[in-house]
């Protein structure tokens, strides 16, 4: 497996009829089906570490594997399965038992409420910065929702900046943040970008063709994940072939959302939609984001996190991630003409940062739950970049 160093059990699944066509590469599905597995049919008294060993060993072989008998690798003939995104978090729970608990969980009029909840918890988290807490937000709702080669249209990387020393208390800054959006997220994953951590092992898959194995990577991820680049563990130092390499894969992924297998005698880019948040003590050089955003705490960092809200955050967070939206004509045309002036009266401005105002304009319509661009919204995202860039020019 790609994260962790706990060793799981294999499992082929055996899917008929032809329903594996819509299965690829990553995905997170849910199998229900028969189990045939009975370790005890072959493994002798004293033998039983042995026989573990030799299936953590040879799993992902696919000759081997596919060869060996219930007994030593068990099957599970699939009789229905799905596939989960990861907007379908409220799946974990029955969807009646969701109403009953929370029968206004998805309304229209209960998603302001969330929102002004999740963002002032946001803030208690950053130091009481109002700002962080609302570029936190949109881009923990971010997603790639079209291609338009080679751009991930939706994407928004995010790079917070804290150069003060990372510790409150007794629990570090990056902590913090990481447990409250592993807390929220389905799918999450903390990197310390240490230079030992990128020097030592490659982070994108290779295929061993001795084994007959795709050697798994930590940016072997599910759409949907998120992951948290930790920049402040990152001291001065030189980085070989294997760290330069990672360095490349990294930036490939926020800038392009693509990741490059390696089958040795060619490389394939697979497309992935990964929401990438760098934390670090000055601007990242080594990994530009979409929006950079220097903290400005007021107060402590604030660790404790209230769990009686928790399971309408998750199923607003889902809900606003999913959502569509669209842009009035009419309102197209005004974005038009304000780009143009914007553009005149800076001549610094590029494609990329009317990109990203769509972008924030969209996520920031979803989070009030509103599938088409309103002036208010559009004005209100004008505003966030010009507090941004305040910062940005002060730093």
């Amino acid at each position: 497996m790609p994260l962790g160093e706990k060793k799981l059990l294999p499992c082929l699944v055996k899917v008929y009829d032809g329903l594996d066509a819509d299965l690829k590469l990553n995905d997170v599905v849910e199998f229900i089906g028969v189990l045939t597995f009975d370790p005890e049919l072959t493994v002798h008294p004293g033998t039983v570490g042995e026989s573990v060993d030799c299936i953590h060993g040879s799993f992902l072989d696919e000759d081997i594997s596919a060869q060996l008998p219930a007994s030593r690798v068990p099957r599970l003939h699939s009789i229905l399965h799905r596939k989960l995104s990861s907007d379908q978090l409220f799946q974990a729970m029955p969807m009646n038992t969701l109403g009953q608990l929370y029968p206004d969980a998805l309304s229209r009029s209960s998603f302001e409420e969330l929102r002004s909840s999740l963002v002032a918890r946001f803030t208690e988290v950053l130091g009481g910065d109002g700002l962080a807490a609302e570029y936190l937000l949109l881009h923990l709702l971010s997603r790639v929702h079209a291609r338009v080669e080679p751009m991930a249209v939706g994407k928004l990387s995010l790079n917070i900046v804290e150069p003060r020393p990372m510790k409150d208390g007794s629990t570090s800054f990056i902590q913090m943040v990481s447990h409250t959006i592993s807390t929220l997220l389905p799918r999450s994953h903390l990197m310390s970008l240490s230079l030992e951590f990128l020097n030592e092992k490659l982070i994108a898959p290779k295929k061993n063709y001795s084994s007959n194995r795709l050697m798994t990577g930590d940016l072997q991820l599910a759409d949907g994940t998120h992951l948290m680049l930790d920049e402040t563990v990152l001291r001065s130092g030189q980085l070989n072939d294997i760290g330069l390499q990672n360095v490349h894969f990294l930036k490939n992924m926020m800038e392009w959302q693509k990741v490059e297998y390696d089958f040795e005698f060619y490389k394939m880019e697979m497309s992935t939609d990964v929401a990438v948040l760098v934390l670090s003590a000055a601007r990242s050089r080594l990994f530009p984001s979409d929006v950079v955003l220097p903290l400005r705490p007021t107060r402590g960092f604030s660790s404790d996190f209230p769990v009686e809200n928790l399971w309408r955050w998750r199923i607003y967070l889902a809900a606003a991630r999913a959502g569509d939206h669209t842009i009035d004509p009419t309102i197209q045309k005004v974005l038009e003409e304000e780009l143009v002036s914007a553009r005149q009266e800076d001549r610094s401005l590029g494609p990329e940062v009317f990109h990203r105002w769509l972008t924030l304009a969209r996520l920031l319509s979803l989070s009030y739950g509103e599938s088409t661009l309103s002036l208010e919204r559009w004005n209100m995202v004008r505003e966030m970049e010009r507090r941004l860039t305040e910062r940005l020019r002060v730093c």
